[in-house]
């Protein structure tokens, strides 16, 4: 599918590779709907060069001692990577500041408001306004 350009972004992540499926994305904006795409901080990096007024969002443990806490519990990986995941979270933690929103996930309630309540506001920019008056005009 990477030959055939057939995803939006593609990396590594964790050991593990991962996309964004192109025809997926654009079948639901065809529908005239938003895409909102769980990604990393490559992938949003990716999507935001090609895209750049796609809105982002990146949530945040409240503590990296609180996300091998998580981690830890769940019970699905070995300890290397778990120890992968921890020092991959410390260097994207520092590229938080180059995304539109910030969502700690703190509690699991909140986090699902804060994020509503982006998905809510973000039809409501200046840009997308500006956008969708001038296509009124014709």
């Amino acid at each position: 599918m990477e030959k055939e350009e057939a995803f939006l972004e593609s990396f590594e992540v964790h050991g593990n590779r991962y996309g964004t499926s192109r025809g997926e994305v654009e079948r639901i904006w065809k529908k005239g709907h938003d895409a909102l795409c769980e990604i990393d901080v490559q992938g949003a990096a990716a999507l935001r060069a090609s895209f750049p007024e796609a809105i982002s969002l990146f949530v945040v443990p409240p503590s990296l001692s609180e996300l091998e806490r998580r981690l830890r519990g769940r019970g699905t990986e070995d300890e290397s990577t778990i120890l992968r995941r921890l020092s991959n979270a410390r260097s994207e933690l520092e590229r938080a500041p180059s995304f539109d929103y910030v969502i700690v996930n703190d509690d699991l309630d909140e986090a699902v408001e804060d994020l509503v309540a982006v998905l809510r506001a973000a039809p409501l920019t200046t840009d997308r306004q500006s956008r969708a008056l001038e296509r009124l005009r014709g």
